[in-house]
């Protein structure tokens, strides 16, 4: 995925300058019996609300009616990869516990990786390396039922990292700075895709008649969340981790039964869209002069579109 280090250099600097927001309290939860797990779910909690309060203030009269009928819920479920819109008797987002905690991990350890970089120019590829690892430790506790799950090194032990370099790192106040506002823009985008299958109409139309429906469906939700958070001054590949741990355990190989497009091709796309944004706006232009070659026309970009152009066809 070598998608990751051509972007590398613009994520940070486009992250480092990403807008925040006043929270809104409407998203809800079960009860909790771990105080611990209770406080981490709440702060989650209130980046979902701050975004619903920003996605709310630039939303048209009909999104913001929709919005104001959709319930957002963390239950305390442990699954890895539970994402879901839904309509019962209101609409409903329920993003679990267990999601949010992958995800959050994921974001920290990509900005560890990045911070390292200059010490291990492999370091992008132990990531990947990383994620994928992630993800079959995760299915092989799936099907261990009734026995203790093993738990998952950290991405430092597993990258060669020393304890004191990866703590001396993640503890600088520049880091803290970009930990918290790459770990909004990720959650954004998970929040933007599910908001975007209520708004697209997806939840109350009849289930998707094959997987290329299904798959052109996620698509328009992906092209929604880019829109939404763009929109509301966040960068649409701070999706980049999230998506990352999905394209891990799926390469490159399109599966013509998938339900959802290669994470490979959604990350190219967040990007790219990204990318061609900021490009068109003027007062990005300093940002381009320290990344150049993501101009469009330049090598990197090309290369990008070069690979969009060849697996996500």
């Amino acid at each position: 995925m070598t998608v990751i280090r051509y972007l590398a250099p613009v994520l940070a600097i486009v992250l480092m300058s990403a807008c925040g927001f006043a929270p809104a309290c409407t998203a809800q939860t079960a009860a909790s019996n771990s105080a611990a797990s209770l406080a981490m779910r709440d702060n989650e909690i209130r980046v979902i609300n701050a975004l619903l309060s920003g996605f709310a203030g630039i939303m048209d009269s009909r999104e913001q009616a929709i919005l104001q009928d959709i319930d957002v819920r963390v239950p305390m479920d442990y699954n890895m990869t539970r994402v879901v819109a839904y309509r019962n008797d209101r609409r409903v987002i329920e993003i679990s516990f267990g999601f949010l905690g992958v995800l959050l991990d994921v974001c920290d350890n990509w900005i560890l990786a990045e911070y390292y970089a200059s010490q291990d120019s492999g370091i992008y590829d132990k990531y990947e390396a990383y994620l994928a690892y992630l993800n079959q430790l995760i299915d092989r506790n799936e099907r261990a039922v009734g026995q203790k799950p093993t738990a998952a090194q950290s991405f430092a032990t597993w990258a060669g990292i020393p304890a004191e370099v990866a703590t001396a790192i993640m503890e600088r106040s520049d880091v803290q700075d970009y930990k918290g506002r790459l770990r909004m823009a990720a959650i954004a985008f998970v929040l933007g895709h599910e908001l975007g299958h209520h708004m697209l109409g997806h939840v109350d139309a009849p289930q998707a008649s094959s997987p290329a429906e299904s798959r052109a469906r996620e698509a328009e939700a992906d092209r929604y969340a880019a829109e939404l958070t763009m929109r509301t001054g966040i960068p649409a590949f701070g999706a980049l981790p999230a998506l990352g741990f999905f394209a891990a355990a799926e390469g490159t190989a399109a599966d013509p039964d998938a339900t959802h497009p290669l994470a490979y091709c959604r990350i190219l796309g967040a990007m790219m869209y990204t990318v061609d944004r900021l490009a068109a706006d003027r007062k990005y232009a300093p940002l381009f002069e320290k990344a150049p070659d993501m101009l469009p026309g330049r090598a990197r970009y090309n290369t990008l579109m070069t690979q969009m152009n060849q697996y996500c066809r």
